[in-house]
């Protein structure tokens, strides 16, 4: 099956390989939150990437520093079908600890409290992934993302879900 996206400079054919009802696809949308390595195939086009999801992306490890705007390592944040963000981890293998350096969400993006746990799940699932536990999350962008309250909400969080899985 073959659908035409229209982004907005520009239009793309996919083609679909297994092919179902576009509206019966739409009806059972994610709204899962995933963290995209940044050599993910998606991220290839960086101006394709600007065009269908408003999202301008660049992977800075080879920036130098002090021009860094989002990190060393920064991951896009995958909600559903649209890119809301970046991360930006830090793991410490000895301390099994994943801190996040920089948790920044985009200007159009509303920052609910579900998508606020949504976020938080995925980072608590990323951490296990990877033999750790979640740490802190440093700065954020806007400022205040991560208000006082999340920390209260992240010691529940993982007293409910997170013991013994590491």
């Amino acid at each position: 099956m073959l659908r035409l996206l229209t982004g907005q400079e520009s239009s793309y054919r996919l083609l679909l390989r297994h092919a179902t009802d576009p509206h019966q696809a739409a009806s059972h949308r994610s709204n899962a939150v995933h963290f995209l390595p940044p050599l993910d195939n998606l991220l290839w086009r960086r101006d394709r990437v600007a065009d269908l999801f408003d999202f301008s992306y660049r992977w800075e490890i080879y920036t130098p520093a002090a021009k860094r705007r989002f990190g060393y390592y920064t991951m896009p944040i995958l909600a559903g079908d649209a890119l809301i963000g970046r991360i930006d981890p830090k793991l410490d293998r000895k301390r099994a600890r994943l801190d996040i350096q920089l948790l920044q969400i985009e200007p159009r993006v509303r920052w609910t409290k579900s998508l606020r746990r949504r976020v938080l799940a995925a980072l608590a699932a990323f951490a296990r992934a990877h033999g750790a536990e979640l740490g802190e999350v440093v700065h954020t962008m806007p400022e205040g993302l991560w208000e006082d309250d999340v920390d209260v909400e992240q010691r529940n969080f993982y007293r409910r879900h997170c013991r013994g899985l590491r």
